[in-house]
């Protein structure tokens, strides 16, 4: 009675809170533990001496799950409140991610790795060699500057760091539930979906392909023209100024 006191409860409550029926669901989750136990009945009444006390036994078990079912669906209003609303857990986990990403700046301003070196070091640390021999591929396959890409993950990178980017994995369900999108992957596109690294990286390149079919007379190798790409893929201005950072020590590597 116990088990489907709970699990009848929890799941009721929060059907009510989705607002999926939650008749249905209780319905369902008390099919699942009579079916089971049915199941186990049939198998002990085959293996016994003395099938109908082990029936008995059963059916007096599920008539005491079903009352517990039955009570804990009833008791499901007691217990909603405890339960948040989609859009409430997702403005929890987003204003716990936003704690997260000021602390990890502020950290970040107080590092020593202050210069531009050390920055770009650190960030394709974070990057790794597998996403950045990656993006290098995806760049020579979609027939974008390699050193755009890079730069553009880089700063992705540093404002993301790879701890963080493991906990965006939970949002695009919330945010899904939400109605809306969000980015994800180490290159942070938009999508209803959670992308891996390689993905992400994919999606950035044909975004970066398509906007330069759309300003023919740019190019990414250049600086100020990166610049306006940069803008076009995020509007933060402490982003673009990364980003441009990245391509000047990027394309200052090339030239040495």
């Amino acid at each position: 009675m116990g088990p489907a006191f709970g699990v009848t409860l929890a799941i009721s409550a929060t059907a009510e809170r989705l607002g999926v029926r939650p008749t249905l669901a209780t319905i369902t989750c008390l099919a699942v533990f009579v079916s089971y136990g049915l199941f186990h009945t049939w198998r002990a009444a085959r293996e016994t001496a003395n099938p109908a006390k082990i029936r008995l036994v059963r059916i007096i078990s599920h008539g005491l799950s079903t009352l517990g079912g039955f009570v804990g669906f009833h008791a499901r209003n007691l217990f909603a409140v405890l339960i948040p609303y989609p859009s409430e857990l997702l403005n929890a986990v987003w204003t716990a991610m936003f704690a997260a990403l000021v602390y990890s700046g502020a950290t970040r301003l107080l590092s020593r790795e202050t210069d531009s070196r050390s920055l770009f070091l650190r960030a394709r640390r974070d990057m790794g060699l597998d996403a950045w021999n990656y993006a290098k591929a995806a760049s020579r396959i979609h027939e974008v500057p390699s050193v755009a890409v890079h730069a553009i993950i880089l700063a992705e990178a540093v404002q993301r760091p790879r701890w963080f980017r493991k906990i965006e994995t939970v949002l695009p369900p919330l945010m899904r539930m939400a109605g809306r999108d969000a980015t994800t992957g180490i290159a942070q596109m938009r999508s209803v979906t959670a992308l891996s690294d390689e993905e992400s990286i994919d999606m950035l390149c044909i975004d970066m392909k398509n906007w330069l079919s759309h300003h023919p007379d740019v190019s990414l190798e250049n600086l100020d023209d990166f610049g306006d790409y940069a803008t076009h893929h995020s509007a933060d201005a402490v982003f673009v100024d990364s980003a441009k950072g990245f391509h000047a020590e990027l394309a200052e590597l090339i030239t040495e």
